[in-house]
C-alpha cells in the first residue's frame, strides 16, 4: 500500500527541523506519483499555546510542498488530560491515515503510536 495520508507527530519541544524535512522529503521521493496526498497533525490551541514542535514542522513542510493538510486540535478544556488521546483517536478515525511518522516526543507521541499500531496503521519511528 502506498502511503498517501500521513500523520506527523512528535514532541512539542522537537527542534531538529532539517531532520524532519529530510525524512519527509525522502518518504515523498520513495512513493509513486503523486506521493503524499495529505499531512495530518495535532494543532496547537489556546490551552497548550503556540509551540514549535514536530507537528508544527510537519504542517510547515506540507505548506512548503503544497500538500493538503488537516489539523486536529485537542479539546483540553472539555476533556482535560484525556483530550490528547481523544485527539489521537480522532486523527486516526476521521482521516484514515496510511502511516504515522513519529519523531521524538513524550507520552502523547507514545499514545499516538500505540493507538495507530492497534488500528493496524504502520508507524515509522524516527
Amino acid at each position: 500500500m502506498s502511503k498517501r495520508r500521513i500523520i506527523v507527530c512528535g514532541g512539542r519541544d522537537f527542534t531538529d527541523v532539517p531532520r524532519l524535512w529530510r525524512a519527509l522529503d525522502e518518504l515523498q521521493a520513495s512513493l509513486p506519483e503523486p506521493g503524499i496526498r495529505l499531512v495530518i497533525d495535532g494543532k496547537s490551541d489556546d490551552v497548550t499555546g503556540p509551540y514549535i514542535g514536530a507537528d508544527y514542522w510537519g504542517h510547515q513542510w506540507a505548506l512548503a510542498r503544497n500538500i493538503p493538510y488537516a489539523r486536529v486540535s485537542a479539546k483540553w478544556k472539555q476533556f482535560g488530560k484525556a483530550a490528547g488521546p481523544i485527539r489521537n483517536q480522532n486523527m486516526l478515525g476521521l482521516w484514515q491515515p496510511d502511516l504515522v511518522v513519529a519523531f521524538a516526543g513524550g507520552r502523547g507521541t507514545a499514545n499516538m503510536m500505540e493507538q495507530a499500531k492497534r488500528a493496524g496503521v504502520e508507524v515509522m519511528e524516527l
